[in-house]
């Protein structure tokens, strides 16, 4: 059995590479036979050995063509340049996580400063709501109130008092 599967091994890797070119039957299993014994690996073997292993080798001979190392090299190269687009692929993918990751805390960032800003106006508004009317008891301003119309001329003939520090 060993001397038949060596032999069938040459045989199919000869088919794989093309060596055999007849179709008919007779014709094939003579073409193989004929190979099988002028191989140097297998001048020991009997006749009857080579001639199973030229059979089951005729008998392979569309797997032999469907797995011949022209397609195998052609599906293994397809293959890596497909596992070089999908590496690609995964390199642009890092990068736009990586965008999406700074556009995101950019935009915390942003969304943090306006509330910083937001508080900021709010507490100022405050101050003047408490200090304005210290300032001008008789003007009762809200930052919420529309805004008055523009005053008239000043008229040089109105004062305003400022209250006085405690002496």
């Amino acid at each position: 059995m060993r001397d038949i599967a060596r032999a069938y091994t040459v045989s199919h890797r000869a088919d794989r590479e093309g060596v055999f070119k007849l179709q008919s039957e007779f014709d094939s299993v003579r073409e193989r036979l004929a190979y099988l014994r002028d191989h140097p690996d297998l001048a020991e073997l009997e006749p009857s050995v080579l001639e199973v292993a030229a059979q089951m080798s005729h008998v392979s001979r569309d797997l032999a063509r469907t797995y011949s190392d022209r397609n195998v090299q052609r599906a293994q190269d397809f293959l890596i340049a497909r596992q070089q687009e999908v590496e690609d692929f995964n390199v642009r993918i890092e990068k736009a996580k990586a965008a999406a990751v700074e556009i995101r805390r950019w935009h915390e960032r942003l969304e943090l400063d306006e509330a910083i800003a937001q508080a900021q106006l709010a507490r100022l508004v405050d101050e003047l709501e408490d200090i304005l009317p210290e300032i001008l008891p008789e003007a009762t301003v809200s930052m919420d109130a529309p805004a008055p119309e523009a005053p008239e001329e000043p008229r040089p003939d109105r004062v305003v008092p400022m209250p006085r520090a405690a002496e």
